[in-house]
């Protein structure tokens, strides 16, 4: 679909979100065409329909290939997630002062987390981050309570995201360089 691929190349985050809520949203679905069509259906318009309606089925293919039916994403999400942790690890480690600024407040945060996280399956800071951001608007949707610092920290965290996509989406075009 056009509007993904366009989503891919000029937000990296925003791509990532839209790609779990999909994978949620197939889940939900129970895998199932009929039920994939009617959604599809009633969310795209008609001369979308075929096309929106064949990504969804593919993507949902994919996913019952690579035995993710219940939890975890496809090849394709999980290597742009690394991608962009191979990203940030090199961004982290440049002299950008707007993003080195931005990333320091949420640094102790994750640093925080990973230590209370000792033995479990390591993630790297984007793909927490996502998590993050994801549960958030998991639960705004749901219209369950979220305490302010929680928020907080969401806030702070979709303004590194932003600031990483940005610098993403500069490097990816050549409008941004690192050593």
């Amino acid at each position: 679909m056009n509007s993904t691929l366009d989503l891919r190349s000029t937000n990296i985050a925003e791509y990532l979100l839209y790609m779990f809520h999909t994978e949620d949203l197939i889940r939900a679905l129970e895998f199932d065409e009929e039920k994939i069509d009617r959604y599809v259906r009633a969310a795209y318009k008609t001369e979308d329909f075929q096309q929106a309606s064949d990504w969804y089925k593919s993507l949902s293919e994919m996913m019952n290939f690579e035995k993710i039916k219940e939890k975890g994403h496809t090849h394709i999400v999980s290597s742009l997630i690394d991608e962009a942790e191979r990203f940030f690890l090199r961004l982290r480690d440049n002299e950008d002062e707007e993003f080195n600024e931005v990333y320091n407040r949420v640094k102790p945060f994750f640093d925080g987390l990973r230590s209370n996280l000792s033995g479990e399956t390591a993630i790297g800071t984007v793909e927490i981050s996502l998590n993050i951001v994801y549960w958030y608007m998991s639960q705004k949707l749901a219209e369950k309570e979220i305490k302010e610092d929680q928020t907080e920290i969401v806030r702070n965290i979709s303004v590194f995201l932003t600031v990483l996509s940005s610098r993403f989406k500069k490097f990816e075009s050549g409008e941004y360089e690192l050593p």
